[in-house]
C-alpha cells in the first residue's frame, strides 16, 4: 500500500507529545513491512527527507494571519491599525487561525505529492481538523483519535469567554472530519468512549488500536544512552514524572503530594521532565515552584527532554509517577513498562488499560486525590528488592503487548478493510 500520514507533529522535531511518537513507530513499522509511507508533518521550517524507509515532508505554516504587511498585500487593503490583525487573531480566534494555516500548508503539501503518488490509504490525526481537507480527494481517510484540541482545552479548561467562537470553529472543523472520515480508530477505550460522546460518533464505527513501541530498541537505547556524555545523571533516589506543565497531567496534586512525602523521607527527590507547553502554562509553573520553595533542593524541573537524556532518566528513577487527571494513552508509560520501571499512574483511564487493572505491573490510584497519590508512592518507594523485581518481570511482559510486531500488523488489517470497502 501507498500510505500517507498527514500530523501536527513528528517525533524528530518538536518531542513534546505521544503524536509524534506514534507517528515515528507507526510508519517505520509499516515501512518495514514493504508499503511506501509518507509522513506530512508541521515543522519549525520546511525540508524533505528520508529517514531510513519512510519519506518526511515538514511543512512550516506561514501565519499570514499575524502579519499586517501581508494582509494588507494579499486581500488589497490600503491601510489598517497596527497590528490589527494579530491583535483580533490572537485574542479572538488564534486557535482557529493556527488550524486553517497549519491545514492548508500540510494540504498543499498533501496535494502536490498527489500528482505524482496514487495513495492508497490517507491516516490523519484529530488535532484542528487537519484531515479534513484530505476527506474531498480520492484515497480514503482514516482518522486517528489521540486527544483533539478541543477534548484537550476542555479537560484543561483551558478557555474563557471570549474563547467561546474560537472553539467552536475548531470543534466543527474536528467534527467534519470525524464525520467524513472511512475509518476511526482511537488510541484507547477511554479515547473512544469520550470522543464519540463529545463529537456524537456511532460508538461501532470507532476501532480501539493501542499504540505501540519498539520494545527492544527502547531497551537497547537506554542501556547504550546511558553511557552517552549528553545523559542527565541525578544522583541519589527520585520520582520522575515526564510529561508537559499542565493542568490535566495533574503536577498540581504532584507537588502537593510530594510535600507530604519529603516530611516521611528526606533523601527522596522529585524531577519533572517535559517542560511548558504552551508557555501560557507559565503561571502554573511558577506557582507550582513557589508551592515547593520549601524543598527547592530537591525539586528538578527538566525542558523538554529528549529521547537521549529521557531513557537514562527513566532507567535510573526509583519510581515514575504519571499522575493525569484523564489520559488517552500515554508513551512515557509504554516507555518505562518495557524498562522494568515501578509505576505509579492514575487509574479510570488509558494508563489503567496500559498497566491492567490487577496491579501486577504498575500502581493504580485514584486520579486527582492527592492523598491517594501520597499513599501509593509511600507503597511503591518502600517496596522492597523481591517486590519491586517481580513488578519490574510483569511490566516487561506487559510492554510486549504493545510492541509494533503485534500492534501495527491489527493497523494493516484496518487499513485493508476500509479499502475494500471504499472499492464497493
Amino acid at each position: 500500500m501507498k500510505i500517507c500520514y498527514l500530523a501536527v507533529d513528528y517525533e524528530t522535531e518538536h518531542k513534546y507529545g505521544g503524536l509524534g511518537t506514534y507517528i515515528y513507530h507507526t510508519a517505520h513499522e509499516m515501512a518495514r513491512r514493504g508499503h511506501t509511507v509518507h509522513v506530512i508533518a508541521k515543522g519549525d521550517f520546511t525540508r524533505d527527507f528520508d529517514e531510513g524507509k519512510v519519506h518526511v515532508h515538514q511543512v512550516h505554516p506561514n501565519m499570514f494571519w499575524a502579519d499586517d504587511y501581508q494582509i494588507k498585500k494579499r486581500f488589497r487593503i490600503r491601510s489598517l491599525p497596527r497590528d490589527f490583525m494579530k491583535f483580533i487573531t490572537e485574542r479572538w480566534l488564534f486557535r482557529t487561525m493556527m488550524s486553517i494555516v497549519t491545514n492548508h500548508t500540510v494540504h498543499g503539501k498533501f496535494k502536490e505529492l498527489s500528482k505524482s503518488i496514487d495513495f492508497d490509504i490517507v491516516e490523519a490525526d484529530d488535532c484542528g481538523g487537519i484531515g479534513l481537507a484530505a476527506t474531498f480527494r480520492h484515497a480514503p481517510v482514516v482518522t486517528k483519535l489521540h486527544t483533539s484540541w478541543y477534548i484537550a482545552s476542555t479537560l484543561n479548561k483551558d478557555y474563557r469567554a471570549r474563547d467561546y467562537i474560537d472553539r467552536r470553529i475548531v470543534y466543527l472543523m474536528e467534527y467534519l472530519q470525524f464525520h467524513r472520515s472511512k475509518g476511526l480508530t482511537s488510541n484507547s477505550e477511554s479515547l473512544k468512549e469520550l470522543s464519540c460522546r463529545i463529537y456524537h460518533i456511532d460508538n461501532v464505527k470507532v476501532k480501539v488500536i493501542h499504540p505501540s513501541i519498539d520494545v527492544s530498541d527502547i531497551v537497547h537505547k537506554a542501556r547504550t544512552l546511558s553511557a552517552s556524555k549528553k545523559a542527565i545523571h541525578i544522583s541519589g533516589d527520585y520520582m520522575l514524572y515526564i510529561g508537559r506543565i499542565e493542568p490535566r497531567k495533574g503536577v498540581e496534586e504532584l507537588c502537593n503530594a510530594a510535600r507530604m512525602i519529603f516530611e516521611h523521607d528526606k533523601n527522596i527527590k522529585l524531577v519533572l521532565a517535559g517542560g511548558i507547553f504552551p508557555k501560557s502554562w507559565d503561571g502554573l509553573y511558577h506557582r507550582l515552584l513557589r508551592s515547593l520553595s520549601k524543598y527547592k533542593h530537591r525539586v528538578i524541573f527538566l525542558d523538554r527532554v529528549d529521547k537521549e537524556r529521557l531513557y537514562p532518566l527513566i532507567l535510573q528513577a526509583k519510581v515514575i509517577v504519571l499522575p493525569s487527571r484523564w489520559e488517552a494513552f500515554g508513551y512515557s508509560c509504554l516507555e518505562s513498562l518495557a524498562l522494568g520501571k515501578i509505576i505509579v499512574a492514575a487509574g479510570g483511564s488509558g494508563f489503567e488499560e496500559q498497566i491492567g487493572k490487577d496491579g501486577k505491573a504498575g500502581i493504580l490510584f485514584q486520579p486527582s486525590n492527592t492523598h491517594d497519590l501520597k499513599d501509593k508512592l509511600m507503597t511503591a518507594l518502600s517496596m522492597d528488592a523481591s517486590q519491586i523485581s517481580r513488578m519490574s518481570r510483569n511490566a516487561k511482559v506487559r510492554a510486549m503487548m504493545f510492541d509494533n510486531k503485534s500492534i501495527v500488523p491489527k493497523v494493516e488489517s484496518y487499513y485493508k478493510k476500509v479499502l475494500s470497502k471504499n472499492r464497493k
